[in-house]
This record gives structure tokens, sequence and C-alpha cells, in this order.
């Protein structure tokens, strides 16, 4: 069974608007909203259904379609997209932190495309 909607109790994040970078886990759904509850408090907030990531429902379809996929191994070069390469890198605990802080207050939204900018810059600074 193929996953291709949201359910009740998955973990999303809100990717626009005035809330964005908030985490929580929808309550509720109707029509073309969706309500979460984020937050010690369990506040709940009503969203438009585009705006929110569902980190419970990509988990689902990466299962379903790649389940045997050892993690941290080679792709298959059809699975990568074209122009890009994955890299692992290792970073200081405490830098990693705080990249994480950023992320989750919505600061930096890609994680990639944040890197990639970067070293664009890093690498132009070195006349590379």
């Amino acid at each position: 069974m193929k996953s291709t909607s949201n359910s009740i109790g998955d973990k999303v994040r809100i990717k626009r608007g005035h809330l964005r970078g908030l985490k929580g886990v929808i309550a509720a759904m109707r029509e073309n909203q969706i309500t979460i509850i984020h937050g010690p408090d369990g506040e709940k907030i009503e969203v438009p259904r585009e705006w929110v990531v569902n980190f419970s429902l990509a988990a689902r379809k990466a299962w379903e379609t790649n389940a045997n996929r050892a993690v941290g191994r080679r792709r298959q070069e059809e699975d990568v997209p074209p122009g890009k390469v994955s890299v692992t890198l290792r970073f200081q605990r405490e830098l990693w932190e705080r990249f994480l802080i950023l992320e989750e207050k919505g600061v930096i939204v890609n994680r990639t495309e944040e890197v990639n900018q970067w070293l664009v810059k890093a690498l132009a600074a070195h006349g590379g």
C-alpha cells in the first residue's frame, strides 16, 4: 500500500507564513486545512495543507520505495540528481548544534542550498 496522504499523529513542520519553521504533530484534518499541536502546552493551530512538510509521510514513502537500501551506502547512479554529489562531512559538535538551532527557528530552510551558498563564497574568497 502506497502512502500518499497525511495521517493524524504525523510529525510536521510549517514551511510558509508567519509560523514558518514551527514543528508539531497533526491533530486533525479537514478539506484543505490541517490542525497541528505544538509546544509543551499543546497549543493547536490551523494552517493550509500546502504549508506543511510532513516528515512522517516522507519517511513512509522512502521506506516503501527503497526499504532495502543500507544507510550510508552509495545510491545507484540513476538516483542521484544531475550535477549533484553526495558527501559526508564531520563537524564540531558545538557548530552542528548551533546550525540545528537556526534550522529549528526557520532561519535555515534548506541545508543543501545553505551549505552550497557558503561553499561558493568560501571558494570565491580563495580565488576558486
